[in-house]
């Protein structure tokens, strides 16, 4: 579930704005996710790309300072992850504001979603 902002710059094309990108990243994985609740299924911080040419974007940067338990829904009528559907980033002047669902939180046993943000100063 990636997503993008754009920073628009006045002045055009002269001098294109950032673009960030941010996703979750599960690179780090040392076992399949096949449940939700398998370790394989936590995601490795998320990363961004910040790219002020239109062709190329940047390093990959880590936003989130840990690994991320992929949150769960222990409600049996309803679909057990959709953990980022609805994830948006937005950037005003020089910063990226980013968000993410966070299952770093457990109430009763299961990770739960949780909405996380950062701002993330652009280059």
């Amino acid at each position: 579930m990636p997503s993008l902002s754009v920073n628009y710059n006045p002045t055009g094309f002269t001098q294109p704005g950032n673009v960030t990108v941010s996703w979750y990243d599960r690179r780090e994985a040392t076992t399949a996710c096949n449940e939700v609740t398998d370790p394989g299924c936590s995601y490795y911080p998320l990363w961004h790309s910040i790219g002020r040419q239109r062709r190329h974007l940047g390093p990959n940067v880590q936003i989130s300072d840990q690994l991320i338990p992929q949150p769960a829904q222990d409600d049996p009528e309803i679909q057990p992850c959709y953990a980022g559907d609805y994830d948006y980033s937005t950037a005003l002047g020089n910063t990226a504001y980013v968000t993410w669902t966070d299952g770093r939180v457990a109430v009763g046993g299961v990770q739960v979603q949780n909405e996380e943000f950062d701002a993330v100063p652009e280059p």
